[in-house]
């Protein structure tokens, strides 16, 4: 069962989706001689589908009881891993992490997984925001 739900999602990245980028910031380094600070940023081959949030249907432009913001796209994300199995896994972090999307930077402010085997993740749900 859950072969066949990688496999839609699968196909479903390779009809609807994109191909970019998504960079992890690490943990700033600091030099103790110089007293500089390095900041380090992986990029990462994605693959990806963009989907705009749906508006209340009652103008108002956000929820206070919401995280989400009028504007925030959500972007699934298949785990590269299950694109290329020579990829380099990696689970995004809404707190430092950005994507590329159609030549803009987008911050995640939210992710969640969804792994119906608690064990194999299928895809990401990312939240993303400019």
């Amino acid at each position: 069962m859950f072969s066949d739900f990688d496999r839609m999602v699968a196909e479903m990245m390779q009809e609807f989706g994109f191909t970019t980028t998504y960079y992890v910031n690490g943990s700033p380094v600091v030099n103790d001689s110089t007293g500089t600070v390095t900041h380090t940023t992986t990029e990462y081959t994605i693959q990806a589908i963009k989907m705009e949030l749906p508006r209340p249907t009652n103008g108002a432009v956000s929820n206070s009881n919401s995280l989400i913001l009028e504007g925030d796209q959500v972007l699934y994300v298949r785990p590269v891993e299950k694109a290329d199995e020579f990829a380099t896994a990696f689970v995004p972090n809404p707190t430092s992490d950005r994507v590329l999307i159609q030549g803009t930077l987008w911050d995640v402010i939210s992710v969640k997984e969804h792994n119906p085997s608690a064990s194999d993740n299928i895809l990401y749900e990312l939240y993303v925001r400019k």
